[in-house]
This record gives C-alpha cells, sequence and structure tokens, in this order.
C-alpha cells in the first residue's frame, strides 16, 4: 500500500508539473521493499522518462526565450530556427512538454504569417518533415540547400561521420539527441560548403 501511494504521488506531482517531486516518488516507489514488481517497473520507466525532462526543458524554455527576442527583433526566420530545436525533438508530444510545445508553435505561426506578408515562400506544417528539417535546421543555409546539397552527397556521409559530428555538437553544449541523422548530415555538408568545421556551425545553434 505505502509502494502504491508512492506511486499515485507522483502521478499527482506530474499533474502539478513538480517533475523533480515526482522523479524522487517514483525511485522511492522502485526501491520500496517487497513491493509489486509491476509498479517497479512502471516507476523506474517513469523516473528514466523524467530524468530527460528535467534536462531538456529548461533548454527548450531557454531556446523559447531566445527565439521569443528574435521576433520581437524582426528576425523571423533566425527565430524559427531557434524553434525547430523544440518542435523537432522527438518526445515534443509528451504532457511534460506540453505548454512549451504550445508556446512554440505559436510563435512560429506568427512568424511564419509575417515571412508570408513579406513575401517569403514558408513551408506549412503539412509538409514532410524532411522538407521542415532543410527548411529550419539551425546553422544551415536553406538556399544553399536547394542548389549544391543533394540526396547523392548526403549518402556519401557515413554512420561515423554522424557519430563523430553528434559529438562535435555535445562538445559545444548543443544537445544532439534533438537531431535527427538526416539533420546531421546537413550539418556535416554545410560545414565542408563553408570550409569551416561542425563545432563552428554548432556555435550557431545556441
Amino acid at each position: 500500500m505505502n509502494q502504491l501511494e508512492l506511486y499515485r504521488n507522483g502521478l499527482a506531482a506530474i499533474d502539478q508539473q513538480n517533475y523533480r517531486s515526482a522523479r524522487t516518488y517514483f525511485q522511492k516507489t522502485a526501491a520500496q521493499q517487497n513491493g509489486l514488481q509491476v509498479l517497479v517497473s512502471r516507476a523506474s520507466s517513469k523516473q528514466a522518462e523524467l530524468k530527460e525532462v528535467l534536462q531538456e526543458l529548461p533548454l527548450f524554455k531557454k531556446t523559447y526565450q531566445k527565439a521569443k527576442i528574435l521576433s520581437t527583433n524582426y528576425e523571423y526566420t533566425a527565430s524559427n530556427t531557434k524553434l525547430a530545436v523544440i518542435l523537432g525533438y522527438g518526445n515534443i508530444q509528451q504532457v511534460y512538454y506540453r505548454d512549451i510545445y504550445k508556446q512554440a508553435k505559436q510563435l512560429k505561426t506568427y512568424n511564419d504569417r509575417i515571412l508570408r506578408k513579406l513575401g517569403y515562400n514558408v513551408s506549412d506544417d503539412s509538409q514532410s518533415s524532411k522538407q521542415a528539417d532543410d527548411s529550419f535546421l539551425p546553422g544551415v543555409d536553406s538556399s544553399a540547400n536547394s542548389s549544391s546539397l543533394n540526396s547523392a552527397d548526403l549518402k556519401k556521409i557515413t554512420a561515423a561521420q554522424v557519430k563523430t559530428a553528434r559529438q562535435d555538437l555535445e562538445k559545444e553544449g548543443v544537445n544532439d539527441r534533438v537531431f535527427s541523422d538526416y539533420q546531421i548530415k546537413l550539418v556535416i555538408q554545410e560545414a565542408k560548403r563553408q570550409g569551416v568545421s561542425v563545432r563552428q556551425i554548432a556555435r550557431e545553434f545556441k
């Protein structure tokens, strides 16, 4: 019963968006002596989930604030570049990110509306994620993609090069997990096009 109460307290803390307390409750649930194995399994999964949330959510909030400032300064495309880090995150649909996801979507919608009025061609959300990767990847010039980058070039980039590029991103304090392998290949190709290192391109993500 004590184990079940701890688990329920963890769920309640999630509802209150108190994720640090929730993780503590789930850790205690999993460590409960002679507890139910099903609750140990579920609690362990939840606390691992929340560990990632506690790492990523502050970064997303910081990124959103930067995107908001850029938009206020009429730098709408640069703002969208920042928002792509949030909107392109694989787990962004999880309940933990509900508020920041909503804010990022609203700001991108606003930016896109202004850009269209200014005569820019803005991809909408119905287009493929691959096209979105091309258009809004930080550090990558989308106009260059259309002319000098092609699928044949990207296929030449090996898995080892992608792994090394991810390590370079981490060294610059950029979370490589928010980018797909396709996006990483675009970064590598852009670095080659500009004649710079991946780490130099990564600095534009901050």
